[in-house]
Order: C-alpha cells, then sequence, then structure tokens
C-alpha cells in the first residue's frame, strides 16, 4: 500500500485535523473477531488507523502487550516508546491514535488502557537511545533543581531541547547528539552539525534573547553529558562569540509568564485598553512596539474573515507570522474601536492606541512599557522577585507557538510516512491544503493559549 500512489478520496490519503470526527474508528459495521483483527494487525494486512476505538484496546492487548512481555517489559506499567515501536513495525499505532482519536499514546495507555507508569519520560524526537537516555537524564536533573518551581516551566525546557533535535535531525539527517562528543578528535564535525542545527533554529526562531534562551538550555545539556562522561566537549562553547552573538538582553529573568501570571494582570485591569496590553502581548504574541501601533487597518474581524478567522496582519515584520490569529480577545478589539471612533482625530485616526501629543498618532513602545508595568505592581506578578516585562508576557505565546508549529511538522511527518510520501513537501502541496494546515495550527494554538484565555 505503501508504495501506491494515494487516493484523494480515501480516508487515510488526506490527513483532516488532530481531532478527526469521522476517523476510520466510526466506519466499521460489525464487531469483528478479536483474534482475527490481532492476526491482521500482525501480519502487517490490516493497519492500526483502520480499528475502531474497541479493537485499537483489543489489538493492542494481543499484539503489544505480549511483544513487551517478550522484551521483559510490565505492560501494566510501560508506555512503548516511538522507537520500541518503530523496532517492532508499529509505529502506525501512535499515527493513528493522533490522528483519528484525539490523543496521544500515553495519554491513550493512562486512559483506556489503563496503564500506570512506574516514571515515565517525554518521548523525544529522535531515534537514538544514548541520546535520548541522556536527554531523560538532564531532564530529572533539571527537576530536582531547587530552582525550577513548576510544572510548565520543566515543560518550556523540554520544548527548547525539542525543537533543537528537530532543527538538528533537519540538518544532519538524524538527531544523534552524543556520537561526534565523544573523541576530541571528532570537533571540526561536532561543529559542523551543531552550527547547522544553529543555523536552522536562527531561521525559524524569533527574537535574540528568546534565541539565547535555547542556546543557554542545549549548552546545558551537552555540559550534562560532559559531567556524566558520555561526552568529550561542550560543543557549544564560544558558538555566541564567534558566530551567532544571540544577546541575552538586558532581564536578567527570562522565563514565560505562567498562565495564571497572565490571568492575575488581566483581572487587575482597571481599564479595556490594559485589557488588551495583556491580549496583545500574551495572547497574539506582539512585541511592545507592535501594540503602540496597531492600526484598525491591520485587523480583519470574524464578519470580514469568513472561513480564516480573525486575525491581524503585518505589511512587514522583523520576524514571526505575517499574520496572526486572534484566537481570543476578539470582542475586547471590537469594544476599543467602538469606543475610540468619536475620538480620533485626523492624526489618530484608527490607532487602537492613540497619542494626540506624538507625531506618529500612536503611543511609544516605551508607554505600552509603562503601563505594563504599572499593571505587574497592581497585580502583584514577579519573576524571580523582579517585576516582568512586556516580553515576559510575549514569551508565553511564542513559547506555545514554536511548539505547536514543531508538533504539526511531526503529524506531518507521520502522515508522510503512512502514504508512502517521499518528503513532506510533497504531501502539504499535493494532499494538505494550507488552509488545512492554518486550521490545524489555530486549533492547536487556542488549546495552548485557553489556560490564560480560556475565561475570554
Amino acid at each position: 500500500m505503501a508504495d501506491s500512489e494515494p487516493n484523494a478520496d480515501s480516508r487515510d490519503s488526506i490527513p483532516s485535523t488532530y481531532a478527526s470526527k469521522l476517523g476510520p474508528q466510526e466506519s466499521v459495521d460489525e464487531e469483528r473477531d478479536p483474534e482475527t483483527v490481532a492476526s491482521a494487525i500482525r501480519s502487517g494486512d490490516e493497519k492500526w488507523s483502520n480499528l475502531s476505538a474497541d479493537e485499537l484496546l483489543v489489538a493492542y492487548r494481543h499484539v503489544i502487550w505480549p511483544l513487551l512481555k517478550d522484551d521483559g517489559k510490565d505492560p501494566e506499567t510501560t508506555v512503548p516508546s516511538r522507537e520500541w515501536l518503530r523496532a517492532h513495525g508499529h509505529r502506525n499505532l501512535e499515527y493513528a491514535l493522533r490522528q483519528y482519536h484525539d490523543t496521544t499514546l500515553t495519554r491513550w495507555c493512562r486512559e483506556v488502557v489503563g496503564v500506570t507508569e512506574e516514571s515515565s519520560g517525554p518521548d523525544w524526537a529522535t531515534e537514538d537511545e544514548a541520546t535520548r537516555q541522556q536527554l531523560d537524564r538532564w531532564l530529572s536533573s533539571q527537576q530536582r533543581r531547587d530552582d525550577i518551581g513548576s510544572e510548565s516551566t520543566i515543560e518550556t525546557k523540554q520544548s527548547r531541547l525539542q525543537a533543537y533535535l528537530r532543527a538538528y535531525a533537519h540538518a544532519n539527517g538524524r538527531a544523534a547528539l552524543l556520537d561526534p562528543v565523544e573523541d576530541t578528535d571528532d570537533r571540526p564535525r561536532a561543529y559542523d552539525e551543531v552550527t547547522a542545527a544553529y543555523d536552522r533554529l536562527d531561521q525559524t526562531l524569533s527574537d535574540g534573547p528568546s534565541k539565547y534562551q535555547y542556546h543557554t538550555a542545549i549548552g546545558e545539556f551537552y555540559e550534562s553529558a560532559v559531567v556524566a562522561g558520555r561526552a568529550a566537549f561542550n560543543p557549544t562553547t564560544g558558538l555566541m562569540d564567534e558566530r551567532y552573538g544571540w544577546d541575552s538582553g538586558t532581564d536578567e529573568s527570562p522565563s514565560a509568564l505562567e498562565p495564571f501570571q497572565i490571568r492575575r494582570l488581566y483581572d487587575a485591569a482597571d481599564t479595556p485598553a490594559e485589557r488588551l496590553v495583556v491580549v496583545a502581548l500574551g495572547g497574539w504574541g506582539l512585541r511592545r512596539g507592535e501594540v503602540a501601533a496597531l492600526h484598525r487597518e491591520q485587523l480583519v474581524l470574524s464578519d470580514e474573515a469568513g472561513d480564516d478567522g480573525a486575525l491581524i496582519e503585518f505589511r512587514e515584520r522583523k520576524n514571526g507570522p505575517g499574520t496572526v490569529a486572534l484566537l481570543f480577545g476578539e470582542q475586547l478589539v471590537a469594544d476599543r474601536l467602538s469606543a475610540l471612533t468619536d475620538t480620533w482625530t485626523a492624526d489618530t485616526a484608527g490607532y487602537l492606541f492613540p497619542s494626540t501629543r506624538s507625531a506618529t498618532g500612536h503611543v511609544s513602545p516605551t508607554t505600552i512599557g509603562n503601563r505594563f508595568a504599572a499593571l505587574a505592581e497592581r497585580a502583584d506578578v514577579r519573576l524571580d522577585s523582579d517585576r516582568p516585562s512586556p516580553k515576559h508576557c510575549r514569551r508565553f505565546w511564542y513559547e506555545r507557538y514554536t511548539k505547536v508549529m514543531g508538533e504539526v511538522d511531526e503529524w506531518l511527518q507521520a502522515a508522510a510516512d503512512e502514504q508512502g510520501s517521499s518528503s513532506v513537501e510533497v504531501l502539504k502541496q499535493s494532499y494538505v491544503p494550507e488552509e488545512r494546515l492554518r486550521e490545524l495550527r489555530r486549533e492547536r494554538m487556542r488549546e495552548e493559549l485557553a489556560d490564560a484565555f480560556g475565561h475570554l
């Protein structure tokens, strides 16, 4: 089947969404014999993605559990890794769960199969076992540190390493991070592979401080490998001075705000303008200068946007997407525009933050920063004992955006593997319209931002 040309009308050929409502699990009219299904899965005559929800559970217990036992693993406490599934010929199981059943392998094993893991780690974006093991050790050490105060912060660090793994694999073919650093004689090779990955990050990440945080996390990982005796040197040492110059910024506390902190800021806002600042930074990912200069001509609200959804358009932007979805806060925008209509002058008309004292017709970025600082003071929001700045609020959005983009890339790769496509690009050009990808990203971003803005 992998060698045949995908049929655009078949249920497997065109990925729908993460949460497909009409997956193959609904196409089974009658219950099939469990052992018949399991036998077909073992032989390759049937795919996991063609099974109903009930058949998945039965087949998992008939097929996967015996294999886990053969490998000396307890099926009742083990969630198989992506590498294990691939090695045993069942990678399609993970794809089927994500594509047709709106869940992940780990969540499904816990909630449906009833697996109670003794200890579980992230599913790292690499098939190299040595790299995965060292990443698990590194993450465990981060979790034990006294200055790591929340699950969200740990997930952020994990997300940065996942992004590096994807960049490394994209640039070098595979993400075996420890191979070129085991011997000092391999320094030239290590430098070439790491800088190729960094070049990829440099293209996909936003501002310098954000990039520097990724560099810090990557450097910590390699340093942990050196300390553990699994690497002879840290290949990231000196990269900032020699090649990239990513600036850590003047802020000594570069972490993103937590969802509860953003909610506290929003609740402490006294005016619609202050609430709009919080949403623009944390919910739309705008820089303070972009917030200050926001103009009604950039806004495409739902009554105009149609199926594309409300969004903000940028003619020119330093970094980041040229359009940003208004997943939350559209009513705030509409109310703001309505309130300002009668107050605009010839110089300030259209600006959401107008100023008659400014030659530009709108407030300055510094004014937005000052308003945010005053709001943070009033809300008593701190990061490591310091008051946060607008970029900490924006980083909440940006880290989730980076995470979602990576997830969609992984999903596309799994879909391409499922269909036997030669590359993700071929799949995108032939079978997955851009509007479908946009829909996927919007759905996942809405989920990621909901903890902070779901009340709007």
